[in-house]
């Protein structure tokens, strides 16, 4: 086995050893909020089965939805969306990026600004825990 051969499968063998719990909850929070918007933009139209073939982004959903709320379309929620979205497409296309700390933490700021009102308990909960699961909070 040549040397390059050797260093793609290390690489390999690394990335696949351990689960990354922050991807898995970033991509499948991703989805799950998703198909939220999907549900919701889908209430609002006479003709939903169009919207498939529109090939909407992640983000023109976002703004869709947000565009249909009465009253909560000022809420930082939405901002978590789109927070999470530019941190999915890092975790997405990159292994291991440098940008995705200061990412996650994007994400996490605004969920902290999000519970501000939160009675203290559940903020003193929130204080410890790590970044993935802080995370799923926010994707919630």
């Amino acid at each position: 086995m040549t040397a390059s051969l050797k260093n793609a499968a290390d690489r390999i063998e690394k990335q696949f050893r351990q689960v990354d719990e922050t991807a898995q909850v970033v991509l499948k929070g991703h989805l799950l909020i998703e198909e939220a918007l999907d549900t919701i933009i889908s209430k609002f139209v006479h003709h939903s089965k169009f919207l498939e073939d529109a090939r909407l982004s992640f983000y023109q959903k976002v703004l869709i939805a947000r565009s249909m709320s009465l009253d909560e379309h000022d809420n930082e929620i939405w901002d978590i969306a789109f927070k999470l979205n530019t941190l999915r497409n890092e975790v997405a296309h990159s292994l291991e990026s440098p940008k995705r700390i200061s990412k996650t933490k994007a994400v996490i700021d605004i969920f902290y600004r999000e519970i501000e009102d939160a009675d203290q308990e559940f903020k003193e909960n929130m204080k410890d825990l790590p970044d993935h699961v802080l995370l799923l909070h926010a994707a919630s």
